[in-house]
């Protein structure tokens, strides 16, 4: 679809986008078409059905084609193989080949029929020619494996496998409780080859002392492993100044939970 929304500048420019509509929005920077590479592994997160499935809210990424002819291979990865599939009625497994012209847009998206089952994070997109990637979720709960029904659209631009790194530090969000409890982020590692080790700590902003340790055992390329508080009341996540490091280029995903 001839989608693409095409900026040009006589001297270097920011762009940042916004995503909005009522009580749910994101935004992301816009990476210029000079860093746009030809692999991408995708960061979306799980497909959400909203209880008694009122409303099927569903992640997944968009292609843009910043050249004419550019042909585009897209293998479908993620968790859930077998419990869904996407609106295009593909499955994880498939695999998807197009030919795109400069400004177009392919996406693809979970069905939205499953709850944290279905997730195409760590789909592959290789091309002919450079292209970018926007990596989403129409609207969650984060983490949406528990009953809780609050969501928000998520959204980033995702950089291409080969500006990836060993060595990642953030920090965490600054964020108010409505009761008082609860503390940190959600963070989504990604390997971008087989074999790779991830492993982090997170430190208090202050007193830089140690808090506790991360390890992600072993993943394959495409595969993902979460940092999240798993119960259903509000809990301790990782925060304050978190650092991941491998032997291997990966990629680190921060959500606001």
């Amino acid at each position: 679809i001839p989608k693409g929304i095409i900026v040009t500048s006589s001297a270097p420019i920011s762009i940042y986008v916004i995503n909005a509509k009522n009580v749910s929005s994101d935004g992301y920077l816009a990476l210029p078409t000079s860093v746009w590479g030809r692999k991408y592994l995708s960061t979306s997160y799980y497909d959400f059905a909203e209880q008694n499935n009122r409303f099927t809210w569903a992640g997944g990424f968009c292609v843009i084609a910043k050249d004419d002819d550019t042909d585009v291979t897209i293998r479908l990865r993620g968790q859930g193989a077998g419990t869904a599939r996407t609106r295009g009625n593909r499955q994880i497994g498939d695999v998807i080949t197009i030919n795109m012209r400069r400004g177009e847009v392919y996406q693809v998206m979970g069905d939205g029929t499953t709850r944290n089952s279905f997730d195409l994070t760590g789909s592959e997109i290789t091309s002919t020619k450079p292209v970018g990637l926007i990596s989403f979720h129409a609207r969650t709960a984060l983490p949406n494996a528990s009953r809780l029904e609050g969501r928000d659209h998520l959204v980033e631009m995702t950089p291409p496998v080969s500006a990836w790194g060993k060595r990642f530090i953030t920090t965490e969000y600054s964020r108010v409780s409505s009761n008082g409890q609860g503390r940190g982020d959600y963070y989504r590692i990604i390997a971008a080859e087989d074999n790779t080790r991830i492993t982090g700590r997170f430190l208090d902003k202050v007193s830089k002392q140690l808090i506790g340790n991360l390890n992600s055992g072993l993943l394959n390329a495409g595969e993902f492993q979460d940092y999240y508080y798993p119960g259903g009341a509000p809990g301790t996540l990782p925060y304050g100044v978190v650092m991941f490091e491998s032997n291997k280029p990966f990629f680190v995903m921060q959500y606001s939970t």
